[in-house]
């Protein structure tokens, strides 16, 4: 027991601080975290198992015909990037992340075109919300309005 409080001690003052100088950080054999996908290929796979899985689990509506009749009818699942770092288990941030590095950047684009275009032409046919999928991919018409109103009077008014 004490010789593992004195292994945590090493390269430290009786204070328990570290002491000037001290080069203790360079007996690591690694540094910093490791990336969850250690290549752009790793990444393009999950990519891809994503879209399958997209394509496979259609939403599903508990519809009912005038007729009476029930049936559940298949939608297609919108792509999304949040979607998509969700089934990896990533964060958005650490997409970013991955979108910044330069071997990773052409893969991010080319998915990014992917969820773009299937958004859009899901849209075009009428299987998406048009206004919804318009204004996530920055499509919506935008009305600037700039109204000025003088109003004079003058003192005999007054």
């Amino acid at each position: 027991m004490f010789e593992d409080q004195k292994k945590n001690n090493e390269g430290k003052d009786e204070r328990g601080l570290f002491e000037a100088g001290n080069q203790l950080w360079r007996q690591r054999s690694k540094h910093g975290l490791s990336r969850i996908f250690e290549t752009p290929a790793d990444l393009e796979k999950v990519c891809i198992e994503y879209f399958e899985w997209a394509d496979s689990n259609p939403l599903q509506e508990d519809k009912v015909f005038g007729t009476g009749l029930r049936a559940k009818v298949a939608h297609p699942r919108a792509l999304t990037q949040r979607g998509l770092c969700v089934y990896a288990g990533i964060s958005q941030r650490t997409w970013r992340d991955y979108r910044q590095r330069e071997e990773y950047a052409e893969i991010c684009e080319m998915v990014e075109d992917i969820i773009f275009e299937q958004k859009f032409a899901g849209a075009a046919a009428g299987f998406f919300n048009a206004t919804i999928i318009a204004r996530d991919l920055g499509l919506a018409d935008q009305q600037n309005s700039n109204l000025t109103v003088v109003i004079n009077q003058e003192d005999d008014d007054l």
